[in-house]
């Protein structure tokens, strides 16, 4: 049985969106070009339920940060779009 090591690390470069996804270690990772990628919100279908965040570019879509808790996904869905849209805003 695992502990909750579940780690995931967003790296925003210029024209990428690189996310490593695994358990202790990256053990998957999924590419998007920066400049189509959007992040997203998806309400849950049943009350109660968390809102989901997910990425998406060229009809490829991830979900983000599904281990947080509802505080830590407000606090990271504010994050990770500032950072999408930064090098826009230099």
């Amino acid at each position: 049985m695992r502990a909750n090591t579940k780690t995931e690390v967003i790296t925003f470069h210029d024209n990428m969106v690189i996310i490593e996804k695994g358990h202790t270690h990256s053990e998957h990772s999924w590419e998007y070009q920066r400049s189509w990628a959007k992040i997203f919100i998806k309400t849950p279908e049943h009350r109660g339920h968390p809102k989901r965040i997910f990425i998406r570019s060229h009809g490829k879509e991830l979900e983000l940060g599904a281990f947080l808790n509802k505080q830590d996904k407000e606090s990271f869905k504010g994050t990770s779009i500032n950072c999408l849209f930064a090098r826009f805003l230099r």
